[in-house]
């Protein structure tokens, strides 16, 4: 009920601020007219006064609605930012793991192939040892078979000429006989 009788005092002053407008003397030769001023101000400050409070909600909600909607937009801002953020934290912590992973995978690459080169070293080391332990064996087992070949040779000498005092020669003689042994001839038999 406020609110209709406010509502028709407004309308009753824009029709009276009318009639000042269309009451107006004319000014000649145009389309002017000549008001007077402090009856239009003294409608307007009424007018003002009287405003519906339709109208004062209307401004509020719009003030309101105003400050929300920034209110809003800050949000807004803020969580998109946040997105930005933890979109990129996880970005970078992606690309941590794909470097992490990638350096592991070549860790892992150079790793074999020290093991790999290490072992074909020992491999061949080992090849180098085993020939040179061949080459040893070789040549003692031919001292054996040359001492084994002398000793047989000794014997078969001392066994054709023995030593008339104990059955034995000296070993000067032994020596002697065998340094005069040719190549072709057999221990058994003198030269």
């Amino acid at each position: 009920m406020v609110e209709r009788a406010e509502r028709l005092d407004f309308e009753l002053l824009l029709d009276r601020l009318e009639e000042v407008i269309v009451g107006a003397s004319r000014v000649p030769f145009g389309s002017r007219v000549m008001v007077d001023q402090q009856d239009c101000a003294s409608i307007i400050d009424q007018m003002r006064l009287t405003l519906p409070r339709q109208l004062q909600d209307a401004f509020r909600i719009i003030a309101e609605r105003d400050s929300i909607l920034d209110q809003a937009r800050m949000e807004s801002e803020r969580i998109i930012e946040q997105a930005h953020q933890q979109a990129s934290g996880e970005a970078l912590h992606h690309e941590i793991v794909r470097i992490a992973r990638s350096n592991a995978a070549e860790i892992e690459q150079r790793a074999e192939s020290d093991a790999r080169r290490a072992r074909e070293e020992m491999d061949e080391y080992a090849r180098q040892v085993l020939a040179r332990l061949t080459s040893r064996v070789e040549a003692t087992l031919r001292a054996l078979k040359t001492g084994a070949l002398d000793l047989e040779r000794s014997r078969g000498i001392i066994e054709r000429y023995p030593d008339t005092e104990n059955g034995h020669s000296s070993q000067t003689e032994r020596r002697q006989r065998l340094t005069n042994l040719s190549p072709f001839d057999t221990p058994g038999e003198p030269s």
